[in-house]
């Protein structure tokens, strides 16, 4: 790995950028990618601080250029598989146990040794499924500073044109719906294991499949909120989200 030109004072700016983002590409520990990662938001919150534009933009590249390498290096990691157990279901297959496995699957370890969430990494990896030709063309958009929810929406497909929604309705009625019944039921209070422990193999599958691109697009309509309100999410919101995703 190439000796990295950032130093550990979030007062110096990134030197020597185009080396650091190749020392980047040659980080195989996904650890070592978001040390990276987090000097980058240590740089961007003094940049905002000190009114620096171009060091901001600088800053807000690398973070994403990290949370890119970081979701192509989780996207290698086996996932546990489960524990047979003795017996087969009802239906002839080996009956397996989802919810106790005899250690950490190499994901799991992964993710507890770098002190990020499942959702977290869910969204790294999104962003590391996105073209790299369109990555960098939204990465290096001239008129404005890069996000993370403006790299998966220029990736997304078209949608059709249609006539205009009346407000609160339909989709937006759905999602206030959703985030109601998320309070009302203490969810974000509840242990993610004991939830999962009460699953059935069928509702497991169809949530490991739908999970990832829900929490992408809650988080993509968090920052469009906080754009809106007029709030900072390229640092503020996205430095809060990410401490509260890691120190949990």
């Amino acid at each position: 790995m190439h000796a990295l030109t950032v130093v550990p004072d979030p007062t110096q700016p990134l030197m020597a950028y185009d080396l650091a983002v190749a020392a980047l590409a040659e980080c195989r520990n996904v650890d070592d990618v978001l040390k990276l990662h987090d000097y980058a938001e240590r740089v961007r919150q003094y940049a905002r601080q000190a009114g620096d534009t171009s060091l901001k933009r600088m800053a807000a590249e690398f973070v994403l250029e990290s949370e890119f390498r970081a979701g192509e290096l989780l996207r290698k990691i086996p996932r546990g598989e489960g524990v047979r157990m003795a017996g087969k279901d009802p239906d002839g297959s080996h009956r397996v146990s989802h919810g106790v496995t005899p250690e950490e699957s190499p994901y799991a370890a992964t993710l507890r040794a770098a002190n990020i969430s499942r959702q977290t990494a869910a969204r790294y990896q999104h962003m590391s499924l996105v073209p790299r030709a369109v990555f960098e063309k939204a990465l290096h958009d001239p008129t404005r500073i890069p996000t993370q929810a403006r790299i998966l929406a220029t990736a997304r497909p078209p949608l059709r044109t249609k006539a205009p929604a009346r407000k609160g309705s339909g989709a937006a009625t759905w999602v206030c719906a959703v985030a109601r019944a998320f309070e009302g039921m203490g969810l974000s209070n509840r242990s993610p294991a004991a939830l999962v422990a009460d699953l059935t193999p069928a509702q497991r599958s169809e949530l490991h499949r739908i999970a990832p691109s829900m929490v992408t697009c809650f988080q993509q309509l968090f920052d469009a909120l906080d754009e809106e309100s007029g709030t900072t999410s390229e640092a503020d919101g996205a430095a809060a989200y990410r401490a509260a995703s890691r120190g949990a």
